[in-house]
């Protein structure tokens, strides 16, 4: 499914409608209660990730936004970014998750809208986003903090000893965060974490196998 958000093109893959059934179907839930949960993961998903497209956007590149299960991300058709825009247009995306977050605790402390499935809508915005936020910073990619924490490393230490300190950095991530959300009943977090976890061990995997590789034609 194609899109335009804000002259912004968005690319939403058909995973994306199948997590967000997944992710927002609850037993305890009313049928309204589930379509708002879906709503508000659509709308934080592509708040985020039109703040990244909007810091690539401010540097002369033409952004794209693509959904897909689990997170989004932002590509370039046209211009390319420096290592320090790339870290300016992330940072970008997390004030944008902040901003929805001081809106909905805003609204919801004031009362401004004395509905009581309107309530229900700002109370998820902020929880999940305040938990998204919290989520977001953990240096595991593709998150934005395991990304920081990338461009940070192969800056000081080179490419590969900055990928490799990166990915270890990753995997103990994925473990507190895996651990702390399934305990917390977090269920949508902790299995991102072991999701992103797995991913990780897999690109440590093949970054070995590269490199032994080349290790053999070198002799």
């Amino acid at each position: 499914m194609n899109l335009s958000f804000f002259k912004v093109p968005v690319h939403i893959h058909s995973s994306f409608w199948f997590f967000l059934l997944f992710f927002s179907f609850d037993p305890s839930f009313s049928i309204i209660e589930i379509f708002l949960l879906g709503i508000v993961l659509m709308i934080s998903f592509l708040i985020h990730e039109y703040g990244h497209a909007l810091g690539v956007a401010f540097f002369g590149a033409k952004p794209e936004i693509n959904l897909q299960a689990f997170f989004g991300y932002v590509t370039c058709q046209d211009g390319k970014v420096t290592k320090k825009q790339d870290c300016l247009a992330i940072l970008s995306g997390m004030v944008s998750t902040l901003a929805l977050i001081i809106c909905s605790h805003y609204c919801l402390k004031e009362n401004f809208f004395n509905l009581e499935y309107l309530s229900i809508f700002l109370y998820y915005m902020l929880k999940l986003n305040t938990l998204w936020l919290i989520t977001n910073m953990a240096p595991l990619e593709p998150l934005d903090g395991g990304r920081l924490l990338v461009n940070f490393l192969t800056n000081k230490m080179g490419e590969k000893k900055g990928v490799r300190v990166s990915r270890s950095i990753g995997n103990i991530s994925a473990i507190i965060g895996a651990s702390y959300f399934l305990s917390h009943g977090h269920y949508f977090f902790g299995t991102l974490f072991l999701f992103l976890g797995f991913n990780n061990l897999q690109k440590i995997d093949s970054l070995q196998k590269k490199n032994h590789h080349l290790f053999q034609g070198e002799v």
